[in-house]
């Protein structure tokens, strides 16, 4: 099954936007000390969008080299449920070797 080319744009940016978070909140700030200040909103446009590309960026390179998978790995070693399973499937293989 062939997947739409902006739907892995959604994904990259996705990925970015959840790994700097935080910096969408210093964005916020200029924001609003421009308006405050009467400082042209331009700048503030200028940098959401190299926000957006960087974003963008940081996704493509966290899917591509495989970083999802060995986050989903540590998530799957934490998960409480995953931990039961891989015990049940451990014994059950277990009894199957005897």
């Amino acid at each position: 099954m062939e997947i739409p080319r902006w739907l892995w744009i959604k994904t990259y940016f996705d990925r970015g936007l959840g790994l700097t978070n935080y910096f969408k909140y210093v964005l916020a700030l200029i924001g609003a000390y421009a308006w405050t200040e009467q400082i042209s909103l331009k700048y503030v446009i200028f940098l959401a969008l190299i926000y957006f590309v960087v974003c963008i960026f940081i996704g493509w390179f966290w899917v591509h080299s495989k970083l999802v998978e060995k986050e989903n790995e540590i998530n799957n070693l934490i998960n409480p449920f995953q931990k039961e399973v891989r015990e049940k499937l451990q014994e059950n293989l277990k009894k199957m070797n005897k």
